[in-house]
């Protein structure tokens, strides 16, 4: 993904934002974002890092989850949450949905990609069978994220890890953390 200025406008000289994994330096600018053909998100918040900790080997981020999460990110505006470019594409009718479908599918080689990230639904060709939602969880920290509550099985049918913990979904996240307590 490549991101250049198309006019954006600088709303803020400095911010810092923290978040699970690390922190950026930087200026804030407004200006639109475009994804894909006829999806150019206008008015999106976009953060232009000077330095960042905790996200080596990339060029970014892309804020795609409840804007609840942007919420005390920022400092000096504490109290300032800042639209993800879900909340915008929705708030600008670009999709039906607050939602976005994420299939992780292992690559075998460099040049296949086999994982896919759409906006407003999941891509029916990527799963089988009903989805089920779940409630974020209200166990702490995983609540300050995409939380959830689960039980982890070794395999169909296998012995029970941890019959009741809760975890985070992050598409940051490359690797799966699992709880202390899991024998």
């Amino acid at each position: 993904m490549l991101f250049y200025m198309t006019g954006g406008r600088l709303i803020s000289i400095l911010q810092t934002a923290q978040y699970g994994s690390g922190s950026f330096d930087g200026k804030e600018y407004i200006d639109t974002v475009t994804l894909g053909a006829g999806f150019a998100i206008n008015n999106q918040s976009i953060g232009v890092a000077y330095y960042s900790s905790g996200f080596n080997g990339v060029d970014g981020i892309l804020g795609i989850g409840p804007v609840d999460l942007t919420c005390g990110t920022l400092f000096p505006a504490r109290s300032s949450c800042i639209p993800t470019v879900t909340n915008n594409a929705f708030e600008q009718r670009l999709i039906s949905n607050e939602s976005i479908g994420i299939s992780f599918v292992p690559t075998t080689t460099p040049d296949i990609i086999d994982g896919a990230l759409t906006f407003g639904s999941a891509d029916t060709s990527k799963y089988t069978g009903d989805i089920t939602y779940v409630d974020i969880t209200s166990t702490s920290p995983a609540n300050r994220y995409v939380g959830i509550d689960q039980s982890i099985t070794y395999g169909q049918g296998g012995p029970t890890i941890l019959p009741e913990t809760a975890g985070i979904v992050d598409t940051g996240t490359t690797l799966l953390m699992i709880s202390s307590g899991a024998q």
